[in-house]
């Protein structure tokens, strides 16, 4: 079980391996997108609703003229309009766990519709509280009271699912779920 600066550092070092382009759904102020430069990617686009989160990632600007940053306010609707296979990369860090469960699925669908072939992804849901230390990792509620062996079963019916990871989120004193997918071959 790790905590979540070490399982964010883990997950990009993964998805950003011979990755070019990268996709942030909820990118926030685009931080995380420029770390992923710093790990050798070169074509960044973040999605955000916040118009304030935009503003802001808009502001930096790249030190290298081989890195470009585009950042686009929206919501779900944003991604339907990105090129199928697309991006070698994909990051969702608890950007669905304030949507409804149909949106969050059209995230998913989304996600899976825009990685390339071998296209990686992490996937970062938010938990309950967990209840007593007996419970089983795969019985812990996640994100929209579905248990990890749920999620696990059903991201399975698109992606290859890397080993589960459980980030323990010390401020909020909730485990939260940490997800490795890869785009198979088909």
């Amino acid at each position: 079980m790790g905590d979540t600066a070490y399982e964010l550092d883990y997950g990009l070092k993964w998805v950003c391996t011979d990755a070019a382009r990268v996709l942030h759904y909820s990118c926030g102020d685009g931080e995380i997108l420029r770390r992923c430069a710093g790990m050798g990617t070169q074509i960044h686009i973040g999605i955000d609703a916040s118009p304030r989160h935009i503003a802001k990632a808009r502001q930096f600007k790249a030190y290298n003229s081989n890195t470009k940053y585009y950042f686009r306010c929206g919501g779900v609707s944003a991604l339907w309009v990105l090129l199928q296979n697309s991006f070698d990369a994909a990051i969702i860090w608890g950007g669905i766990d304030d949507l409804s469960p149909e949106d969050g699925q059209a995230v998913l669908s989304c996600v899976f519709r825009l990685l390339a072939v071998k296209g990686r992804a992490i996937l970062k849901l938010g938990a309950h509280d967990r209840q007593g230390e007996g419970i089983c990792l795969n019985d812990m509620p996640l994100l929209w009271g579905m248990s990890v062996s749920k999620w696990v079963g059903h991201l399975e019916e698109r992606f290859i699912v890397k080993p589960y990871r459980d980030i323990y989120n010390k401020e909020r004193r909730q485990h939260e779920g940490f997800f490795l997918l890869q785009k198979p071959e088909f």
